[in-house]
């Protein structure tokens, strides 16, 4: 993808799209996985104590 070859391994460009591949692209993954958890998936205090409220309900039969 970068052109590494033998020849080219300590070519400026190479190593410095090896970094890239290797340390950027994982990190923009992170972040768009975060972003995505936040607002499709977001857990407050307030949503998470009402999942516990509900499922001590449902656990004693109550829902």
């Amino acid at each position: 993808m970068v052109g590494y070859t033998e020849a080219t391994a300590f070519d400026p460009d190479v190593t410095l799209g090896i970094f890239r591949i290797s340390c950027i692209v994982p990190l923009i993954g992170f972040v768009l996985v975060a972003l995505a958890l936040i607002f499709v998936y977001p857990l407050s205090k307030a949503k998470v104590d009402a999942n516990v409220a509900y499922l001590r309900a449902k656990r004693e039969g109550k829902k």
